[in-house]
């Protein structure tokens, strides 16, 4: 599926994550389907499992969101 949108992404700085890693995580899933999350891994784009129930990962999320933000600004600032 993201192959028929992924145009629309062009240029711009991804995410994937993956929700309720406290009902399943992706080493739990088939075959085929743990491969999709490979091809966006190959293709650069993180993956990162989290739970909003547990918690876990919330914090690699934000880190990840902040890099990317902070990565589309200029890294000097001027202030008036």
């Amino acid at each position: 599926m993201f192959e028929n949108i992924a145009e629309l992404f062009k240029n711009k700085p991804l995410l994937v994550c993956v929700n309720k890693v406290d009902v399943r995580r992706i080493e739990d899933l088939s075959e085929d389907r743990r491969q999709l999350f490979e091809k966006f891994k190959e293709k650069g784009i993180p993956v990162v499992e989290m739970s909003t129930i547990t918690e876990e990962g919330i914090m690699k999320v934000k880190t990840e969101v902040s890099k990317e933000a902070f990565s589309l600004f200029p890294s000097v600032w001027i202030c008036v």
